[in-house]
């Protein structure tokens, strides 16, 4: 019987994989539940009939929705990359 002596993987790659992975879902969670709550704060605002705000805060989620989807597109892209 011989032993392999090779690493599959690096204890350091590993780590970094797994911070990226943690800091990558609550980036994009965060995110995601900001849009969220500017959409129902741009609801209730235009409900209430104060427009300047509810208008703010619909920008802030036409940004959020942008900055969402550039992350989903840039993990996509950067999971189906091959490493040089």
């Amino acid at each position: 019987m011989s032993t392999v002596t090779s690493t599959v993987i690096a204890g350091s790659t590993l780590l970094k994989v797994v911070v990226g992975a943690l800091v990558a879902g609550v980036g994009v969670s965060l995110a995601f539940s900001v849009l969220i709550y500017c959409a129902d704060r741009a609801t209730t605002l235009r409900r209430e009939d104060q427009r300047a705000a509810a208008a703010m805060f619909q920008a802030g989620c036409v940004f959020l929705l942008l900055v969402v989807g550039a992350l989903i597109v840039y993990a996509l892209i950067f999971t189906v990359s091959k490493p040089k």
